[in-house]
């Protein structure tokens, strides 16, 4: 392997013929991809910003969350783990600003955590932006993500690992372009980067590069039909050497039945390389996704989505993942709701791809009062357990009891 590293932190290994961009010892040890990628993000907000001036309203909300909360096994230890209680304080901001072109959303979030045990405690920031622009012959999008949490809330549901807590820096950029080719026909291209570095060397930092091209077409008034292809990049920055290659060619319908139900689908062959220090592999399989959505009535809203497709982690590794998704509202009383969230996930066994069979459920039942107009209380209960084909398992039960206070929005401009 040469190795051939200079003073901006950034070093190129090549294995085999392959070569790749590594982190380096630079001050803060990133990549040239997230460099790049960061000081794109600055200069297109730049723009954006910009262009926004253009907005006809702006208008600006508030959310403030106030959450305690006791779990018996808040790590997923297999050996059990003592009862943590805590107290999470959120709050949140949203300013949006509309026109007959424009639409830009930005939303940002504070997490202040205190928890009985001291090493949990946390303060975590969260930053959205969304944002499209409308031409003669077609639509821009941008999305951009930022995250700084931790490990507690990042990782069980990624790789089943918690046993140490460390920072989680995230960024993500997407931008995308839909033209309208003909009133019923539509070409969407869409890309994105995604960047995550960790402060322990027990999880491994990664990238990851994706994009397609999507054919819409409107079959009926109430059918659209799509067929695109996709293209998915992984590789680790630090640790284990690890990349994943992926390919895939995907036929889609969307149906709404009527005003209260649409289902929508996507299915198609896969082609996968993944090389990492278990050795190389090629693989041919079926990446799938399907959703629905069902108002059941004025009062019961019901939705659901299956996913089947390759994800990358911290752990360095890329399990094939399938997931399940269930979401249920109904209120009972005028100001009463009863809500219920499920989430499935099977990573299947892969020995090249360096991961074990696991199995995570999470079942979360809860009960939400409106107060007041802008004040709703809400209770809930979390069931969680977790098994790995090794053997290991952990159960944990959690409660919630959360507060939401909602100002009514502040119109900034028209």
């Amino acid at each position: 392997m040469m190795n051939c590293q200079g003073t901006t932190g950034v070093s190129v290994q090549k294995r085999g013929s392959r070569a790749r961009f590594r982190r380096g010892s630079g001050p803060r040890g990133e990549g040239l991809a997230a460099v790049a990628s960061r000081a794109l993000l600055v200069a297109v907000l730049t723009g954006l910003a910009s262009t926004a001036a253009d907005a006809d309203e702006w208008s600006l909300g508030a959310t403030v969350n106030q959450r305690f909360e006791a779990d018996d096994n808040i790590r997923m230890q297999s050996s059990g783990d003592d009862t943590v209680y805590g107290s999470i304080t959120s709050p949140e901001l949203r300013l949006r600003g509309r026109s007959p072109v424009l639409d830009v959303s930005l939303f940002g979030k504070f997490d202040f955590g205190w928890f009985s045990d001291s090493d949990l405690n946390t303060d975590d920031q969260q930053a959205r932006l969304a944002s499209t622009y409308r031409t003669e012959t077609g639509i821009f999008g941008l999305d951009a993500e930022v995250d700084r949490d931790t490990t507690r809330t990042s990782e069980l549901t990624d790789t089943g690992v918690f046993d140490v807590i460390a920072r989680r820096l995230r960024y993500r950029l997407a931008p995308s372009y839909t033209a309208i080719v003909t009133p019923r026909n539509r070409l969407r291209v869409d890309g994105a980067y995604t960047d995550v570095t960790y402060d322990t060397g027990t999880l491994s930092d990664y990238a990851v590069v994706s994009g397609g091209a999507t054919w819409q077409h409107d079959y009926t008034q109430k059918t659209e039909v799509t067929l695109g292809v996709s293209g998915y990049h992984y590789e680790t920055t630090s640790g284990p050497d690890s990349e994943t290659d992926l390919i895939a060619l995907l036929f889609g319908v969307n149906h709404k039945y009527s005003e209260r139900l649409s289902v929508s689908a996507n299915i198609g062959p896969r082609y996968a390389t993944i090389d990492n220090a278990l050795g190389r592999e090629n693989s041919i399989g079926v990446q799938l996704g399907a959703g629905v959505e069902y108002l059941m009535s004025e009062q019961t809203t019901i939705s659901g989505s299956v996913d089947r497709s390759v994800s990358g982690s911290a752990s360095g590794t890329t399990p094939e993942r399938n997931t399940l998704r269930l979401s249920i509202r109904h209120q009972f009383l005028p100001r009463w709701d009863f809500l219920f969230g499920a989430l499935y996930i099977k990573d299947e066994d892969d020995s090249t791809s360096g991961t074990g069979g696991r199995e995570y459920i999470s079942l979360e039942p809860a009960v939400r009062w409106q107060v007041a107009r802008n004040v709703d209380l809400s209770t809930s209960y979390r069931y969680r357990r977790q098994e790995f084909d090794s053997g290991s398992e952990a159960d944990s039960n959690a409660v919630f009891i959360t507060l939401t206070y909602r100002a009514m929005p502040w119109i900034l401009a028209h």
